[in-house]
């Protein structure tokens, strides 16, 4: 009978502390969660404090791609206006040698029927002679750019 009482006691006992650490996770847990309904309540209000919403976030977000778009629409346009611009300075190039090799023929000629320079036999004081000026010429870059 007395081992029954000591067995007994010793379970008491276990059961004690049993309950003992239940009642500290207990109050463990209860206080786990009123700090994560306080977070949670901190969050919220931090959410509501917000000036952005998702909303505006996600308008953003459309807002931002349209721009990208019309940004890489703009950006091929310019593309082809320069290689336009290339295509056209070279054509210009090609013309404007073309055109100094036709005044050099034209001075050449206008040598051997004596009208140039203005003090020539046939010029009679009038210039004849072509000159192209380089410099003007070269401004292209400035009326097209």
């Amino acid at each position: 009978f007395i081992n029954l009482i000591q067995q007994l006691t010793e379970h008491k006992a276990d059961l004690t502390s049993k309950v003992d650490s239940l009642t500290n996770e207990k109050s463990n847990m209860k206080r786990q969660m009123q700090e994560s309904s306080n977070n949670i309540e901190r969050l919220k209000q931090m959410i509501d404090s917000q000036e952005l919403s998702v909303e505006d976030v996600r308008r953003m977000e459309r807002e931002k791609t349209r721009v990208e778009a019309q940004v890489a629409k703009q950006t091929k346009l310019l593309e082809g206006q320069d290689n336009a611009l290339k295509e056209a300075r070279a054509k210009f190039d090609a013309c404007f040698e073309l055109l100094q090799e036709s005044v050099e023929k034209y001075n050449a000629k206008a040598r051997s029927f004596e009208l140039i320079p203005e003090s020539a036999k046939h010029a009679k004081g009038h210039k004849f002679e072509v000159v192209l000026d380089e410099g003007k010429a070269g401004d292209i870059d400035s009326a097209v750019g």
